[in-house]
């Protein structure tokens, strides 16, 4: 009777863990959701402004977003420079874009009157929202190589097969065949 109820408060204790877990995890997704949602039409502006300013998209990225916030606080930015470089091959960085990059953002958080530092953290969290999100792609892909990859076989790895309703099975499946297999496989 005494090893029964150590085994039901050893059960409840990892219970009350997993509960506990799942709870932070649910809060992170929805912090990350709101950002993101909160960020998009800021983040359209700025990339509207970017493309009036012959600014590339390609520095609308990680480490140039990280560069401007380093830079903000007089911190060398040599890495994210070079992060730049190797996935822009053979674009070379430009001093000068990031400067009218840092104007934009800048300009941005004046008019809306907020925390130019904040506003980038923001931007690097959303970019990492978006890296987290195809996260899942990327792995599924390497773990399949060229065999099932269909939108069917990817949401049963993830366990949500009967989350989405027929409509929005099709739709996603033609975006994820679309985006990702095509992308990923070269439409093979």
């Amino acid at each position: 009777m005494k090893n029964h109820i150590l085994e039901i408060e050893n059960r409840t204790q990892d219970l009350e863990g997993q509960i506990e877990f799942l709870q932070k995890e649910r809060k992170e997704t929805i912090k990350r959701r709101t950002i993101a949602e909160m960020l998009i039409p800021t983040i359209k502006e700025i990339r509207t402004m970017m493309m009036h300013e012959n600014i590339p998209d390609s520095y609308y990225t990680k480490a140039i977003i990280n560069a401007c916030l380093l830079h903000g606080h007089n911190n060398t930015i040599s890495w994210e420079i070079a992060d730049f470089n190797r996935a822009n091959y053979p674009i070379n960085f430009n001093i000068n874009i990031l400067y009218q990059m840092e104007s934009i953002i800048k300009n941005k958080a004046n008019v809306l009157n907020i925390n130019y530092d904040t506003l980038l953290e923001l931007m690097l969290n959303k970019i990492d929202s978006n890296e987290i999100e195809h996260d899942s792609i990327k792995t599924f892909f390497g773990n399949r190589s060229h065999n099932n990859v269909s939108f069917h076989s990817y949401l049963q790895s993830l366990c949500i097969i009967d989350t989405f309703n027929t409509n929005e099975k099709l739709c996603l499946e033609i975006l994820y065949r679309h985006h990702f297999v095509d992308y990923y496989y070269g439409g093979q």
